[in-house]
C-alpha cells in the first residue's frame, strides 16, 4: 500500500517521505463515543443517585435523564465528538500521523522509534507514551486491540522492542 492510495487521503496537507509505506488508517465511530458517554453518565447516576429521593419509578427516570443531560452539558462532553469525529490516524512504516481539518496542530507526525508504550483504555482510546515523557490519546477508534497490535509490530520492526 502506498500513501497515493486515494481510499487512504486524509485531510489537510500530509507530507510522506519517499519510500514510506501507509499500513493503515483509523477513523472515530460514533458508537464508541456514545458507549462512553452513556458509562460515564451511568456511574455519575450511580453516585449522585441516592442524594435524589425519588418516590417512584417516572420520578427516578426523570432524575436519570436530567443527570445525563446536565452530565453531557456541563462537562462539554458534547462537543468533544465535534472536535474527535474528523479525526484521522494514519499508520506508515515510519510514522503515526494525525490529521484533522479543524485541529490546529494538523498534521502531527510521531516517529514510532519514539513510541515507549502503548496500552488500551477501556474500549474508547489507546494511549501512547512518548520516549519525552508526553503522552497521545487515540480515541474513539473501532478495534483497540488491533489498532494497539498493529502500531506495537510497525513500532518494533523499525526500533528494538520496548517494554509494554
Amino acid at each position: 500500500m502506498t500513501p497515493d492510495d486515494a481510499s487512504l487521503q486524509a485531510p489537510g496537507a500530509i507530507q510522506y517521505r519517499t519510500g514510506e509505506r501507509l499500513l493503515a488508517d483509523w477513523r472515530p465511530e460514533f458508537g464508541l463515543f456514545a458507549g462512553k458517554l452513556l458509562l460515564v453518565a451511568g456511574l455519575t447516576l450511580l453516585m449522585f443517585g441516592p442524594l435524589i429521593v425519588t418516590y417512584s419509578f417516572w420520578a427516578w427516570l426523570v432524575s436519570a435523564l436530567g443527570s445525563l443531560v446536565i452530565y453531557v452539558f456541563l462537562f462539554d462532553d458534547h462537543l468533544e465528538w465535534i472536535r474527535r469525529r474528523d479525526d484521522v490516524w494514519l499508520l506508515t512504516d515510519q510514522r503515526l500521523i494525525f490529521a484533522n481539518s479543524d485541529a490546529e496542530n494538523s498534521p502531527a507526525y510521531i516517529e514510532l522509534a519514539e513510541i515507549t508504550r502503548i496500552r488500551r483504555w477501556m474500549w474508547w482510546a489507546v494511549h501512547l507514551r512518548l520516549d519525552n515523557g508526553m503522552t497521545v490519546q487515540l480515541k474513539y477508534l473501532p478495534n483497540s486491540k488491533h489498532i494497539q497490535s498493529s502500531i506495537r509490530s510497525a513500532r518494533d520492526a523499525r526500533t528494538p522492542p520496548f517494554p509494554t
